[in-house]
């Protein structure tokens, strides 16, 4: 698939979480410019006080890549401008991007493993077999990392939670771990065509695929149908505390609900949008700046 080098201008202080982020957003490297650390003779740099994210993206066409980033950039919490997106020919560059990714221990049992590296000897491994694409959930950011280890947590301690709904799939990282986890009914909706598409190869990649039925929101909205044992979301605030009352009706009882997505400083208007629907709160754990919250009904 064709390669493209996309740079987004964003401020200097936002340049280390925003890339971060980006690998969840289907960047497969990047590259941060600016004025600090060595410049390097005849590289062109941004203003002061900016940064560039140099990014690859593998698509179609530029007018995909456009597309796709106007969607998935749609609600990216930090400001940024794209500065210039431009196809690559040079195939050293596609393949520098296999370097940042290795397999990523997640808790004492659950990993995530490119295609092209081994897994690890574990006797007890679950391994979540991901390569980076064109979807959200890589397993490299802390969001999705805190969802996946309240999901395990949920899963092992009540067997009985079989019924799955994962909000904003993306990869479908989230519901793959489910599968791997035990869940034997899992549903997972996106308001992204290609991310569907991604989240049901990677499910067949990992061999879930019977568990799983897959929604493309807001097309078949009529086919999301409760109740469910669990009800994770990884996704932002705005969008979590609106949709509070549509996810709470989606619950069983019991049930738990995970929410992410999340900085340290947007986890109490979330967690009071829910409490304020009848959901009792459970945990709250953080990574870094980023926050998962737990509530129960």
């Amino acid at each position: 698939m064709p390669l493209f080098e996309v740079t987004l201008e964003v401020a200097q202080g936002d340049a280390e979480e925003a890339s971060a982020l980006l690998f969840e957003h289907g960047v497969q490297a990047v590259e941060i410019r600016d004025h600090q650390g060595l410049v390097l003779p005849n590289v062109t740099l941004p203003p002061t006080d900016r940064a560039w994210l140099i990014c690859g993206f593998e698509a179609q066409s530029s007018e995909e890549l456009r597309s796709f980033l106007n969607t998935e950039l749609n609600l990216f919490p930090y400001p940024y401008q794209l500065h210039s997106l431009q196809p690559r020919d040079d195939i050293d560059w596609a393949l520098q991007w296999k370097k940042f990714y290795h397999p990523l221990k997640i808790s004492e049992r659950l990993w995530v493993v490119p295609s092209w590296e081994i897994p690890p000897a574990i006797a007890d491994a679950l391994c979540i077999r991901l390569d980076p694409e064109m979807a959200f959930g890589t397993g490299q950011h802390a969001t999705t990392q805190l969802c996946l280890r309240a999901l395990e947590k949920v899963l092992v301690k009540d067997a009985e939670k079989k019924h799955i709904l994962d909000v904003g799939t993306g990869s479908g990282i989230l519901a793959i771990a489910a599968g791997l986890l035990g869940a034997t009914h899992i549903t997972g909706c996106d308001n992204d065509a290609v991310s569907v598409a991604t989240a049901q190869k990677n499910a067949e990649q990992n061999h879930v695929a019977a568990t799983f039925s897959l929604l493309e929101l807001p097309q078949q909205a009529s086919q999301l149908v409760g109740p469910f044992d669990v009800v994770i979301a990884n996704i932002l605030s705005e969008p979590l505390i609106s949709m509070a009352s549509t996810l709470v009706a989606l619950l069983a009882s019991p049930a738990t609900i995970i929410l992410s997505g999340l900085l340290i400083s947007q986890a109490d208007a979330v967690k009071n949008a829910y409490l304020a629907c009848g959901l009792k709160f459970a945990e709250q754990l953080q990574q870094d700046e980023w926050v998962a919250l737990q509530l129960t009904t």
